[in-house]
């Protein structure tokens, strides 16, 4: 271990409550180690020392060092121990505390369990696997590999290409064309394991609003959409909002249509646009060969604006107002535009939420088929564990009566439920 620096030193003090906050490779890891071994130096028993890490590596690299460390001090004479641990932990130690360092290697070892250097997972695994009774779990529960997860969730999505073609009208089988329908093969397989990645995520906010359709409306709510509003609905708006100006609009294509290719463009664009809005029928290509005339940049809603020259310098000298009219008609464009970007955004996260919802429903029946348990469900069920009514407070004490320090890596990683079994387990410190 390389000797700490002044701030390493404070930052692994076991006197003080500490949040660590550094960039990647700058020794946060190598903090935590030290903290740990102050802990054990100043008369901590391995057993009371509950050290988290995001990841299995993480912990056994951890681990590795702790014991390599340790491993080496029962071999040391007092001097050059003294000036190990001074440099390692940042402590001075004096007779009583090099004679307990010598000790901390078989200390250790003797352990029972081991040290508690492990995920999050693994800690609620381990509380499970302690209390399954209370915790509505068969004594014997199988947690799933990754692979094996992984081999569900593919059986999962194959039940809903299943059901979506025995089913072509389902909710479902709706979005599930709709999705594919505007992507590649290889970014929908990405979008699944996103999707899947997500799972907790999106199935606390489908609780939240009550299902796929409260859901859906929340969605549309945000983007400020009017309750069930499609993009035939906003074409329709901006239709209603030309017929006033008909007449108007008619006399432009007669100015335009004698004008340059562009111009000429416009002209019969814009045209065929108004007989359109005559006739009462909506149609989104006419809509964007009109937005192409005026607009540049149309499919691309980040650059979108309206063309530099909307009309030759002849043109615009020999008739002024027709410039803010076509002004105008793009500026109506644009928010039309924006609208319809909106409503599709809108469709298309519905979409992909009320298909999530059918694969974790077939994943959670998969699951449940086999006896297994996932990451997932041993968070979700130490927390409903944690949360039970005069089940919780006698768990946490037989928690609590065998911690008094806990270390957390990687805590920016950490989610809401994962901190919300952080504070249930450290409470009555």
């Amino acid at each position: 271990m390389k000797p700490l620096t002044r701030d390493q030193i404070r930052a692994s003090n076991p006197e003080a409550s500490v949040w660590v906050s550094a960039s990647a490779g700058t020794g946060k890891t190598h903090v935590l180690t030290a903290r740990f071994l102050r802990l054990l130096l100043r008369g901590s028993d391995p057993s009371v020392i509950l050290s988290l890490t995001y990841t299995r590596a993480a912990a056994n690299e951890m681990s590795m060092r702790i014991y390599d460390e340790l491993s080496q001090w029962p071999k040391l004479g007092d001097a050059k121990l003294a000036a190990t641990i001074a440099q390692h932990t940042g402590e001075k130690p004096d007779q009583v505390m090099l004679e307990r360092a010598r000790t901390l290697f078989g200390l250790i070892l003797d352990t029972p369990g081991g040290l508690k250097i492990q995920t999050l997972h693994a800690f609620c695994q381990s509380v499970l696997r302690r209390f399954p009774i209370e915790a509505g779990l068969s004594p014997g529960f199988e947690v799933l590999d990754e692979r094996t997860a992984s081999e569900l969730k593919a059986d999962a999505v194959e039940l809903v290409y299943t059901n979506s073609r025995k089913n072509p009208k389902s909710s479902f089988a709706l979005a599930l064309r709709k999705i594919a329908s505007e992507i590649s093969e290889f970014s929908f397989e990405n979008l699944l394991a996103a999707m899947m990645f997500s799972q907790r995520a999106i199935m606390r906010s489908l609780q939240h609003h009550g299902g796929t359709i409260g859901f859906g409306k929340a969605i549309q709510q945000v983007l400020d959409l009017n309750p069930g509003e499609t993009k035939s609905d906003a074409v329709e708006q901006f239709y209603a909002s030309l017929r006033p100006q008909s007449e108007i609009l008619l006399s432009l294509c007669e100015v335009l249509s004698a004008g340059n290719v562009g111009e000429s463009r416009c002209a019969k664009t814009l045209k065929a646009l108004l007989d359109q809005v005559k006739n009462g029928r909506a149609h989104m290509v006419m809509v964007q060969n009109y937005a192409e005339s005026l607009l540049a940049d149309v499919n691309n809603a980040q650059k979108r604006r309206p063309r530099a020259k909307l009309l030759s310098k002849k043109k615009a000298e020999s008739h002024p107002d027709i410039t803010h009219i076509l002004e105008e008609q793009a500026a109506t464009l644009l928010l039309l535009l924006d609208r319809l970007d909106r409503i599709s955004l809108a469709e298309h996260t519905s979409a992909l939420v009320t298909l999530a919802e059918r694969i974790f429903s077939h994943y959670r029946s998969l699951k449940q088929q086999r006896g297994y348990l996932d990451y997932d469900d041993l968070i979700d069920i130490t927390d409903r564990l944690f949360q039970q009514p005069g089940l919780a407070p006698w768990i946490l004490y037989k928690l609590d009566d065998g911690i008094d320090h806990i270390l957390v890596d990687e805590a920016q990683d950490t989610n809401r439920m994962q901190w919300r079994l952080l504070e249930a387990i450290s409470d009555e410190f």
